[in-house]
């Protein structure tokens, strides 16, 4: 799988969905979550794209926008520490 959307859905669980997206050990390049209901009280919709960027790290689109070099360095700074510790 290197294409997937669910985009638009009830998915209410960034984090979960995810998770579940890196444990199928898969080529997914392109990949649409926008328009799911992801809102945690602090949270923005930037933060599940950044989790996604570096989790994710396979991805070269994400919500049909090209991920770019200054997006991956900043989900990567965000992000890194909790990747590390789930390896």
């Amino acid at each position: 799988m290197n294409v997937f959307s669910f985009g638009a859905n009830l998915v209410t669980d960034s984090e979960k969905a995810i998770d579940y997206l890196r444990g199928l050990k898969n080529k997914l390049e392109v990949l649409k979550m926008a328009e799911n209901n992801f809102r945690k009280p602090g949270q923005s919709d930037q933060d599940y794209k950044l989790r996604a960027i570096e989790y994710l790290k396979k991805l070269k689109y994400l919500d049909y926008e090209v991920i770019t070099q200054e997006q991956r360095e900043a989900a990567k700074a965000k992000y890194t520490d909790e990747v590390q510790d789930q390896n």
